[in-house]
């Protein structure tokens, strides 16, 4: 189980998931956990007796995407105040602004190791 403080980040892709986690284990105040998609995410909170203090999320996932996941996410009592994070390479406005209006920053997926160190203390930033 996690330390006192924990992130969630939630992504089919493999490199993605290595790519962060190197970062945070610089990062001594935060745990980072990962899932493979937004169902394995539903069941680990359902049995989690502690909450994470952030999830982040990939947009494109199997079985249940990033949108679906915020969804009910957002409509489930317990978790509704978790900070939720997008990841995505996305870019388009339409879908940046729809993210904000459910209270959901949009970042883009880092492509270096060097912007993931700085993504990364934004994204603590998010943590409540």
């Amino acid at each position: 189980m996690p330390t006192e403080r924990y992130i969630i980040y939630v992504d089919d892709d493999f490199d993605d998931k290595e790519l962060l986690q190197e970062a945070f284990a610089d990062i001594p105040d935060y745990d980072l956990v990962t899932l493979d998609d937004g169902l394995e995410l539903i069941q680990y909170l359902e049995k989690a007796d502690r909450l994470p203090n952030l999830i982040i999320l990939d947009i494109n996932m199997p079985a249940l995407s990033g949108r679906d996941t915020m969804k009910i996410l957002r409509a489930h009592e317990r978790f509704s105040d978790i900070p939720l994070v997008m990841f995505s390479t996305t870019s388009n406005p339409v879908e940046i602004a729809r993210f904000r209006a459910s209270r959901i920053d949009l970042i883009n997926k880092p492509v270096t190791y060097s912007s993931v160190k700085t993504i990364v203390q934004q994204l603590i930033g998010y943590a409540r």
